[in-house]
């Protein structure tokens, strides 16, 4: 009788009340007692309000779903779509998870994964973390009630990521996928999208696909087209896929380049983007990911460089031919950015779109700099004289890598004069 006046309304205190009461009664008389309530409330006619709140003030647990069972459908849904908890036990905890997703509560699921459990064998099954990951993917976080914090929610998201990785029980290429649908969250996170960008840097009719979405067919640049809000969705991604991808294909653990992965790779992304109309803007985004390639490794040191340069303004031969000895005894690995496997590719390609794409990419790739009061342009400068030394070493050799090196020693001498001016006006 008393539970029958009091439950009610969320926003009564004495509903408030009631909640506490039932709560308290339930530990001292187990559920024997909260049976009994709910089949008296049934013969009672209690509302379908004061059910529902009875059944908040349960456990979130087997036993109270169970007890859910006799009531109507209509009572079944409204528990699952509204019911609020933080925590489950862990028996408990897969059940609870199936029943959310079913009822398009994600957030509320991927809340109550366990993510640090003692006993790796108890992680929730890696397909039933794909489902919230597919599910949550669409289902705007604001819409569900309650709404949880996007920082806690992108934390979850990386750490279901991680736990995916671990078990590698799920296909890469499902992984690449949800890694593709989370790439907005993933860029700005610890955890980057490993598989997504190493599928780009296997597969170059991938990378063709994403230019695919983003970019207008140079034959069809001016005219109008309209593009519906999953075409565009499929854009935003792809562009900022692009702009965060920085592997280089062909890359090897050891930190060297293949040249014939990385040849092969070009060439077929370059071969299937000009037949799609996206030839110069496919050479563009190449030459950006190359401005990544690593230098020459070991090899000839900056100082013999700077050396050889001497020896040619001084005239003197015999310093030349001693410098010359060194460089030509490491022919495969001169220690000279870039690496003698991107140098061979940029000569037999004769691309200017890609050099200049590998040009932006250099510059792209400093990210942020910081100086000191009055410094002017000092670090442009050595980074100046740094690639131009590169251009006179290669110039022979290499001669369209060369003219690249010199475009780029030309722009950081350039912003060194700007940084000067800059710095005098300051003062």
């Amino acid at each position: 009788s008393l539970l029958r006046k009091t439950l009610g309304n969320e926003k009564n205190p004495l509903n408030v009340f009631a909640i506490g009461f039932i709560g308290r009664r339930l530990e001292n008389y187990g559920w024997a007692w909260a049976e009994n309530i709910l089949y008296f409330a049934k013969n009672d006619h209690w509302s379908g309000q004061q059910v529902i709140n009875f059944f908040y003030a349960l456990p979130f647990e087997k036993c109270t779903w169970n007890l859910l069972i006799p009531f109507s459908e209509e009572i079944i849904n409204l528990y699952w779509k509204t019911i609020s908890t933080g925590w489950i036990n862990e028996n408990d905890e897969e059940a609870a998870i199936v029943k959310l997703l079913e009822f398009n509560r994600p957030y509320l699921a991927l809340n109550l994964v366990n993510l640090h459990h003692n006993d790796q064998a108890k992680f929730l099954p890696s397909t039933l973390l794909v489902n919230i990951l597919e599910k949550a993917a669409s289902v705007n976080h604001n819409t569900e009630k309650p709404i949880f914090d996007l920082n806690h929610i992108r934390y979850r998201i990386e750490e279901i990521f991680d736990i995916l990785e671990r078990a590698g029980d799920i296909e890469d290429n499902k992984i690449a996928f949800l890694e593709w649908i989370y790439l907005p969250l993933l860029v700005h996170s610890e955890r980057q999208p490993k598989l997504l960008y190493q599928e780009l840097s296997k597969n170059p009719l991938f990378f063709v696909q994403i230019l695919e979405y983003v970019y207008k067919s140079e034959d069809d640049r001016n005219k109008s087209v309209e593009i519906d809000q999953a075409a565009l969705t499929r854009a935003e991604l792809g562009s900022r896929l692009l702009e965060s991808w920085h592997q280089v294909p062909g890359l090897k653990e050891d930190g060297t380049i293949d040249l014939e992965q990385l040849r092969n790779w070009v060439l077929k992304a370059r071969t299937a983007s000009q037949e799609i109309g996206r030839g110069k803007i496919a050479d563009l985004k190449i030459g950006h990911v190359l401005a990544y390639a690593p230098k020459s490794p070991e090899g000839i040191l900056l100082w013999q460089i700077y050396l050889f340069c001497l020896a040619v303004e001084s005239g003197s031969y015999s310093l030349m031919r001693y410098v010359s000895s060194k460089v030509g005894c490491s022919q495969s690995s001169d220690g000279i950015w870039p690496d003698i496997v991107v140098r061979e590719l940029i000569e037999e390609i004769a691309s200017k779109q890609m050099e200049r794409g590998v040009t932006t990419g250099v510059f792209n790739k400093r990210g942020v700099v910081t100086r000191s009061i009055g410094e002017g342009g000092i670090q442009e400068r050595q980074l100046a004289e740094t690639y131009h030394s590169y251009a006179v070493v290669l110039g022979d050799s290499y001669p369209r890598t060369a003219a690249m090196l010199r475009s780029i020693a030309d722009r950081y001498s350039s912003k060194a004069h700007g940084q000067d001016i800059r710095a005098e006006l300051e003062d």
